[in-house]
């Protein structure tokens, strides 16, 4: 098989590295990652500190994907969380370092555990136990 002349080769060389850098132009930047609230200096509240402030409340929340809704515990292990478009009841139960929860119905009824960060006088930051970010809870009473 023939290649192509030489004249031929360069031109397609830079087509090639010009759709190249046109490729990487038109790319969207990485969003920036947000630093976590340890990594701010935040220090986590102890699990006595997150029973008494939610043990028997109702509170607000903002999931860290945007999703908003309210929830309610009763004091007795029992959380019930709402949503525009439903709710679903679960478990509550606190430890020394926060709480976890877990829904029938939600993460395979799995449970999460999460620890918080004060960012108000109402207002919290919800981290999971492994550092990612779960979202923002504002109590209401």
């Amino acid at each position: 098989m023939r290649s192509a002349p030489a004249p031929a080769r360069m031109f397609l060389s830079m087509v090639g590295i010009a759709l190249l850098a046109a490729g990487c132009a038109f790319r969207e930047p990485a969003p920036v990652r947000e630093l976590t609230p340890a990594e701010k200096g935040m220090t986590p509240l102890s699990g006595t500190e997150v029973r008494s402030i939610l043990n028997k409340t109702r509170y607000s929340w903002q999931a860290a994907q945007g999703a908003t809704g309210t929830a309610i515990t009763t004091g007795d292990g029992r959380v019930r969380v709402m949503w525009d478009t439903g709710a679903v009841n679960g478990r509550i139960r606190f430890t020394d370092t926060g709480y976890c929860s877990r829904f029938e119905g939600v993460r395979n009824g799995a449970e999460d555990c999460y620890r918080l960060y004060r960012n108000g006088p109402k207002g919290f930051t919800v981290v999971r136990q492994d550092g990612t970010p779960s979202g923002t809870i504002t109590l209401s009473n």
